[in-house]
């Protein structure tokens, strides 16, 4: 499996590049973006667990955890670390796992936004323990593109025809997607991932001519009794969505090269 995109993490300035999000407004689980280039480890305490993370900052601390969610082969939540609060639950709505939900437990993403009750309408294994208490909101979807090496983020934003939101489009031209987040899988032979913010005019295709700056980077090292992401994220990145998308390729990742080796 070695297609994927150049890696861009060594031409990178991690100390001036900015990811653009100004405060606890603009990220998924309203907590402070970061404030300076950080550096988070994803620990992986079960070998044989793809959804299973403690997400470390540099002072070894649990800022965020993954559990599996029962009954499903790829759902997960992802809950505060200290607390273990369940901030959201990612869902994959599809057989070839392209399209990744971000749901939110019990907070809207914009005022007057009805709660998604898809999974828990399915009553099936899919739903995964959902509590009656649990309303899910639609926060965002990561596509995952059709060859596995690359994806992007959309958020869910106020719609006509959906209370529950819709896709955000650009501003100005409602059949163009606006897209939060790009990420690129990098020509390696250990699993690397890129993401950076697109220019926010998608014709003509300037991010082809000038890759634009490196917002987040994170890549595997495996040695025999350790098994961890480390991760790179540029200051004003959302750290949050970050660890869900380190989660998400991980999972494209592995299930990709058993495919390879069949």
């Amino acid at each position: 499996n070695m297609g994927g995109a150049t890696s861009r993490f060594s031409e990178t300035a991690w100390d001036q590049v900015d990811g653009g999000v100004r405060d606890a407004s603009e990220t998924l689980d309203g907590n402070a973006p970061t404030e300076a280039h950080t550096i988070l480890t994803l620990k992986r305490p079960i070998l044989v667990n793809q959804r299973l993370f403690q997400v470390l900052d540099d002072c070894d601390q649990v800022v965020y955890q993954s559990t599996p969610v029962e009954g499903t082969t790829k759902d997960f939540d992802l809950s505060l670390g200290q607390d273990k609060k369940k901030l959201f639950r990612i869902h994959a709505t599809d057989a070839s796992h392209s399209k990744w939900m971000i749901f939110s437990y019990g907070k809207p993403a914009f005022d007057e936004q009805v709660a998604d009750h898809t999974l828990a309408a399915s009553n099936n294994a899919e739903a995964g323990e959902l509590n009656d208490g649990d309303a899910l909101y639609r926060v965002a979807r990561v596509d995952i593109a059709y060859d596995k090496h690359a994806g992007h983020v959309q958020k869910y934003v106020p719609g006509m025809d959906d209370n529950r939101g819709v896709l955000e489009p650009l501003e100005g031209d409602d059949l163009e997607p606006k897209y939060l987040l790009k990420v690129e899988e990098i020509k390696s032979h250990t699993a690397q991932y890129q993401s950076y913010v697109p220019s926010a005019t998608p014709s003509p295709n300037l991010d082809a001519v000038v890759h634009p700056p490196l917002v987040g980077f994170w890549v595997w090292e495996h040695s025999p009794n350790r098994h961890q992401i480390k991760m790179h994220l540029a200051r004003h990145t959302d750290m949050a969505l970050h660890c869900l998308l380190a989660i998400i390729t991980n999972q494209v990742y592995v299930e990709n090269q058993t495919k390879t080796e069949e």
